[in-house]
């Protein structure tokens, strides 16, 4: 029986769908299942995929009309074998690195604890060389818990992150973790109403029901970037994140004591962490001589943090 089921969605994904599958069968360890959901697209992913499919009986091929990535990542996890563990949402621009099957499911093996285990990733381009993040994108150290009346960085040596943690400052994409199979059923799947914030808001459902670990230390997929990706467009990611933080604010599916510990974590994102970012934006700006901007920044900082 395999030990990972790896989700494929795929939209018009030719260009680089063969990269992906090729980056999972070069993987060491072999009990693996791979569905690759075609999400309606017109070029020829389906045939690249159906290809494989007829090449190895660990790869399928699930076709279905047009619903967006997290329904088809939903529907892609459904098809797969209910009795295997593991689950891997990999997506059909990306590229697994040697040993990231090995790495992660060996960690979720000796980490019982831990519901999902999220790795570091690198950026590439379309034609797969190394490329500079930008810096709306990456951050080295991104994982901040209240500290005082301030916060403090994570340690690398501190794998789990906390919910409130993750609620002020998520840098997890779907194909850099492997989720424990049950806390994915736990927490609903994906939610279909959000097609960018959905990896941030699964993050945050597992967290609700044990611990979600950060290994910076394996760097395990290379992340694609190229502009037909919906992650490239700005305005529509701040759209979709007002619309997470609705879903979150609103609290529809949530006991009382979740609801409590959302009210906390906001709290902590706008009265602490919020304003620590903001200092730091103060001191680039003073940096650069834009001193009205310094001001202006260091205000609304210090507004935040005594009314956020």
């Amino acid at each position: 029986m395999p030990r990972i089921s790896i989700v494929t969605p795929c939209y018009n994904g030719e260009l680089f769908l063969a990269e992906t599958i090729e980056s999972v069968l070069a993987q060491k360890m072999t009990d693996w299942e791979m569905v690759i959901v075609d999400d309606g697209g017109w070029d020829g992913s389906a045939g690249i995929a159906q290809g494989y499919a007829d090449r190895d009986t660990r790869i399928r091929l699930l076709r279905q009309t047009n619903q967006g990535a997290s329904q088809a990542r939903n529907n892609g996890a459904a098809a797969t074998d209910p009795a295997v563990e593991y689950l891997w949402f990999l997506d059909a621009d990306d590229r697994l690195k040697p040993g990231a099957f090995a790495a992660l499911a060996g960690y979720l093996d000796a980490h019982p604890e831990a519901v999902c285990a999220a790795c570091e990733y690198d950026f590439i381009d379309e034609h797969g060389a190394s490329v500079t993040p930008q810096a709306h994108e990456y951050a080295r150290v991104w994982r901040y818990a209240p500290h005082g009346l301030s916060v403090r960085p994570l340690r690398d040596d501190e794998p789990d992150t906390p919910f409130s943690t993750l609620f002020s400052w998520c840098r997890i994409i779907p194909s850099a973790w492997i989720i424990r199979r049950s806390a994915f059923v736990q927490a609903g799947g994906y939610t279909s109403a959000l097609q960018i914030g959905h990896d941030i808001d699964l993050a945050l459902k597992c967290s609700l029901q044990g611990e979600v670990h950060f290994l910076p230390e394996l760097v395990c997929m290379e992340y694609r970037r190229h502009s037909g990706q919906k992650t490239a467009h700005l305005d529509r990611i701040r759209d979709e994140e007002q619309k997470l933080w609705k879903i979150w604010r609103d609290g529809e599916n949530l006991t009382p004591a979740q609801r409590a510990l959302v009210a906390k974590a906001w709290r902590f994102k706008e009265r602490r962490f919020t304003p620590y970012l903001m200092q730091g934006w103060t001191l680039d700006a003073f940096r650069r001589g834009d001193w009205r901007g310094g001001v202006s920044m260091a205000l609304r900082g210090v507004k935040k943090y005594l009314m956020g």
